[in-house]
C-alpha cells in the first residue's frame, strides 16, 4: 500500500445508480448489494472540491504503477480528480457537477469514469451527454494518464465481445488465508489501493467521507462500518505504513489504520483472484461477507446472484489483475471506433513526453 497522496487518483463516487441492473460481476462499489439507492448532492460535491483540489497541485508524485509492478520506468501519471459512479452520467445534476469541476480544477486534472456512448446518447431531463462530457475533459478526450492537453477519460462500455473480468472483491481474504502474518503480508502489498485510487464517499448514513481506497468505501457503506474520515483540510495527505508486532505481523499505522483493519480483512482485492466475466452478473462471496450481506437483504444475494466460496478454498490466481481487458483492449478500441472523431481514444503514451507532466506544466489558471 501507499500513501493517497503518492496515488494517481482520487475518486468522487457521486451516485450508486447503475447499468446494467443490478451490477457488473465483482463491481468494486458493491451496487448490486446496496439496498440505499443514493446521488451526491451539490452541495456536497462542492464540499467535496474544496478538500480535494489541493491534491492536485501539493502531493507527492503518482508512485503506484513503479511500485505494484516492480518498474522504475513506470511513468508518473499525471493527478486526476476523477467523478466516478455507478455511472456518473447517470446523475441528475451532472451539467452542475460539470460546473463545478470547471470552477475548481484545471481541465487536464479532470477525469471521468463511464460506461454510456457519451458521443450518442443523452439523458432525458438534461440533454446529450457530449457537450456536457467535452465542457468537462475538452474536446477529443483521451485515455492518456499523461495527457496534459485534456482531461482524462475512462470508458468501458461492458459490450457483449469486450472480455472484460473483475477480481472477485467478496472473497475475504480472512476467509482465504487462514495464516495471519501471510494474511497481512498480502494485505500490506494490495495492489488496488497501490495502483488505483481514495475515494470521497457516502456513507450508510449519506454523509461525505474520505477512504484510502475506492474499494474499502464500498465496504464501510455496504456493511456500515462507520471508518470514513470526516472532509478536513488535508484528509488526503497523512501518512500510511505499516510496522510488524510481537509475532511478526504488519499493522497498519497513521490516520488510515482503522480503514485497514475494518476492511481490508473483508475484502479479497489483494488476493490476485482470477476475476469473472462482467456479463455474468454474479459475484463470487466468501461466508464472512456472505452471511451479513444476506441478513442486511442484499438483492444479489436475494435474487441467487452469487456463487459462495467455501473459506479456505483455494483459487485460480490472476498474475496481472488491473489488466482486466483480457484481449489487450484490442475489441474496445475497436468498439469505440463507431464514434466520430475518437477513434484514438486509447492512445495512451504516445502523444507524450517520455518523462510525463513536467514540473510547472499543470496549466494552472
Amino acid at each position: 500500500m501507499i500513501p493517497p497522496q503518492a496515488q494517481w487518483c482520487h475518486q468522487i463516487c457521486v451516485t450508486s445508480a447503475c447499468w446494467p441492473k443490478p451490477a457488473c460481476s465483482n463491481c468494486t462499489r458493491l451496487l448490486g448489494h446496496e439496498t440505499k439507492r443514493y446521488h451526491m448532492s451539490v452541495e456536497q460535491f462542492e464540499q467535496v472540491l474544496k478538500v480535494a483540489v489541493p491534491f492536485l497541485k501539493h502531493s507527492h508524485a503518482d508512485i503506484g504503477m513503479k511500485v505494484n509492478r516492480n518498474n522504475a520506468q513506470e511513468p508518473h501519471r499525471k493527478k486526476v480528480l476523477g467523478i466516478f459512479g455507478g455511472e456518473p452520467l447517470m446523475h441528475p445534476e451532472f451539467p452542475t457537477l460539470v460546473d463545478l469541476m470547471c470552477k475548481y480544477v484545471p481541465q487536464p486534472h479532470r477525469g471521468l469514469w463511464t460506461s454510456f456512448d457519451w458521443v450518442n446518447g443523452e439523458d432525458k431531463r438534461w440533454g446529450p451527454y457530449k457537450p456536457q462530457v467535452e465542457r468537462l475533459l475538452g474536446e477529443n478526450p483521451t485515455g492518456s494518464v499523461l495527457d496534459m492537453d485534456t482531461g482524462y477519460l475512462n470508458w468501458n462500455m461492458h459490450e457483449e465481445d469486450q472480455p472484460c473480468s473483475h477480481s472477485p472483491v467478496l472473497v475475504a481474504a480472512n476467509d482465504v488465508v487462514k495464516d495471519k502474518k501471510e494474511r497481512w503480508e498480502t494485505i500490506a502489498k494490495c495492489w488496488i489501493q497501490t495502483e488505483w485510487s481514495a475515494a470521497y464517499a457516502l456513507d450508510y448514513n449519506n454523509e461525505v467521507k474520505f477512504y484510502f481506497c475506492e474499494v474499502a468505501s464500498s465496504f464501510d457503506r455496504v456493511f456500515n462500518l462507520n471508518t470514513g474520515l470526516s472532509l478536513e483540510e488535508g484528509v488526503w495527505s497523512h501518512h500510511l505504513w505499516f510496522e510488524e508486532d510481537e509475532n511478526g505481523v504488519p499493522r497498519p499505522k497513521g490516520k488510515y489504520a482503522n480503514q485497514i483493519l475494518s476492511t481490508c480483512g473483508r475484502c479479497g482485492g489483494s488476493l490476485q483472484l482470477k476475476g469473472r466475466r462482467d456479463r455474468e452478473f454474479t459475484d463470487d462471496i466468501s461466508p464472512s461477507n456472505l452471511v451479513p450481506l444476506t441478513v442486511a437483504g442484499s438483492p444479489m444475494v436475494k435474487k441467487g446472484q452469487y456463487v459462495a466460496v467455501e473459506s479456505g478454498q483455494s483459487s485460480t490466481k490472476d498474475p496481472e489483475p488491473w489488466e482486466y481487458q483480457k484481449d489487450g483492449r484490442k475489441k474496445q478500441i475497436e468498439n469505440f471506433k463507431g464514434a466520430v472523431g475518437h477513434a484514438d481514444w486509447l492512445n495512451t503514451y504516445e502523444r507524450q513526453d517520455p518523462r510525463g507532466p513536467i514540473k510547472g506544466d499543470n496549466k494552472w489558471s
